[in-house]
Protein backbone atom coordinates (compact mmCIF):
# COMPACT_ATOMS: atom_id res chain seq x y z
CA UNK A 1 0.00 0.00 0.00
CA UNK A 2 1.49 3.31 -1.27
CA UNK A 3 0.53 5.68 1.37
CA UNK A 4 2.08 8.38 -1.04
CA UNK A 5 -0.26 8.35 -3.53
CA UNK A 6 -3.04 8.26 -0.78
CA UNK A 7 -2.23 11.02 0.96
CA UNK A 8 -3.98 13.43 0.22
CA UNK A 9 -6.95 11.61 0.68
CA UNK A 10 -5.96 10.98 4.19
CA UNK A 11 -4.98 14.56 5.42
CA UNK A 12 -8.32 16.11 5.37
CA UNK A 13 -10.24 12.91 6.63
CA UNK A 14 -7.15 12.68 9.76
CA UNK A 15 -7.93 16.44 10.11
CA UNK A 16 -11.84 15.55 10.65
CA UNK A 17 -10.66 12.56 12.98
CA UNK A 18 -8.34 15.17 14.88
CA UNK A 19 -11.09 17.46 15.37
CA UNK A 20 -14.19 15.21 16.59
CA UNK A 21 -11.51 13.36 18.83
CA UNK A 22 -10.97 16.81 20.45
CA UNK A 23 -14.53 17.58 20.56
CA UNK A 24 -15.41 14.09 22.40
CA UNK A 25 -12.45 14.81 24.63
CA UNK A 26 -13.69 18.27 25.81
CA UNK A 27 -16.89 17.38 26.00
CA UNK A 28 -16.28 14.06 28.01
CA UNK A 29 -14.22 16.47 30.29
CA UNK A 30 -17.05 19.29 30.59
CA UNK A 31 -19.86 16.58 31.11
CA UNK A 32 -17.65 15.49 34.21
CA UNK A 33 -16.90 18.44 35.43
CA UNK A 34 -20.59 19.55 35.17
CA UNK A 35 -21.82 16.74 36.62
CA UNK A 36 -19.15 17.51 40.01
CA UNK A 37 -20.62 21.12 40.14
CA UNK A 38 -23.64 19.32 40.29
CA UNK A 39 -22.53 16.71 42.97
CA UNK A 40 -21.71 19.41 44.87
CA UNK A 41 -24.53 21.14 44.63
CA UNK A 42 -27.06 18.58 45.66
CA UNK A 43 -24.89 17.54 48.62
CA UNK A 44 -24.99 21.67 49.59
CA UNK A 45 -28.70 21.57 49.60
CA UNK A 46 -28.83 18.49 51.37
CA UNK A 47 -27.54 19.87 53.85
CA UNK A 48 -29.22 22.79 54.01
CA UNK A 49 -32.39 20.64 53.55
CA UNK A 50 -31.24 18.85 56.90
CA UNK A 51 -30.26 22.39 58.96
CA UNK A 52 -33.87 23.25 58.08
CA UNK A 53 -34.67 20.29 59.31
CA UNK A 54 -33.40 20.37 62.86
CA UNK A 55 -34.68 23.95 63.15
CA UNK A 56 -38.30 22.94 62.73
CA UNK A 57 -37.96 20.11 64.60
CA UNK A 58 -36.34 22.28 67.64
CA UNK A 59 -39.18 24.84 67.15
CA UNK A 60 -41.42 22.44 67.32
CA UNK A 61 -40.33 21.00 70.28
CA UNK A 62 -40.17 24.38 72.18
CA UNK A 63 -43.90 24.79 71.22
CA UNK A 64 -45.05 21.63 72.44
CA UNK A 65 -42.78 22.25 75.61
CA UNK A 66 -44.70 25.28 76.14
CA UNK A 67 -48.04 23.89 75.13
CA UNK A 68 -47.86 21.26 77.65
CA UNK A 69 -46.66 23.86 80.15
CA UNK A 70 -49.93 25.78 79.46
CA UNK A 71 -52.06 22.88 79.44
CA UNK A 72 -50.85 21.82 83.01
CA UNK A 73 -51.26 25.27 83.96
CA UNK A 74 -55.00 25.49 82.74
CA UNK A 75 -55.97 22.02 84.36
CA UNK A 76 -54.23 23.05 87.74
CA UNK A 77 -57.43 26.12 86.99
CA UNK A 78 -59.84 23.93 86.29
CA UNK A 79 -59.56 21.73 89.38
CA UNK A 80 -58.95 24.99 91.54
CA UNK A 81 -62.24 26.20 89.90
CA UNK A 82 -64.01 22.97 90.37
CA UNK A 83 -63.00 22.89 94.21
CA UNK A 84 -64.62 26.38 94.23
CA UNK A 85 -67.60 25.22 92.44
CA UNK A 86 -67.68 22.42 95.05
CA UNK A 87 -67.30 24.68 98.18
CA UNK A 88 -69.96 27.18 96.64
CA UNK A 89 -72.57 24.13 96.26
CA UNK A 90 -71.85 22.56 100.14
CA UNK A 91 -72.50 25.99 101.22
CA UNK A 92 -75.61 26.47 98.92
CA UNK A 93 -77.23 23.01 100.26
CA UNK A 94 -76.68 23.93 103.81
CA UNK A 95 -78.72 27.09 103.05
CA UNK A 96 -81.29 25.44 101.94
CA UNK A 97 -80.79 23.31 104.90
CA UNK A 98 -80.88 25.94 107.25
CA UNK A 99 -84.06 27.73 105.22
CA UNK A 100 -85.66 24.05 105.20
CA UNK A 101 -85.55 24.20 108.72
CA UNK A 102 -86.16 27.14 109.86
CA UNK A 103 -89.71 27.01 107.41
CA UNK A 104 -90.68 23.64 109.27
CA UNK A 105 -90.10 25.31 112.43
CA UNK A 106 -92.25 28.55 111.56
CA UNK A 107 -94.84 26.01 109.89
CA UNK A 108 -94.52 23.84 112.99
CA UNK A 109 -95.16 27.21 115.45
CA UNK A 110 -97.87 28.15 113.52
CA UNK A 111 -99.89 25.15 113.88
CA UNK A 112 -98.97 25.00 117.33
CA UNK A 113 -100.53 28.41 117.57
CA UNK A 114 -103.61 27.91 115.10
CA UNK A 115 -104.54 24.70 117.82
Amino acid sequence: MDLGAEWPVLVPSGGVLVVLVFLIVHLTRQQSGDRGDYQRQLIGLRKQHVEEIEKLNTRHDRQITDLRLQLGVSRAEVVECQEVIETERRARWKAEDSAAKYRRMMEQSSREEGR
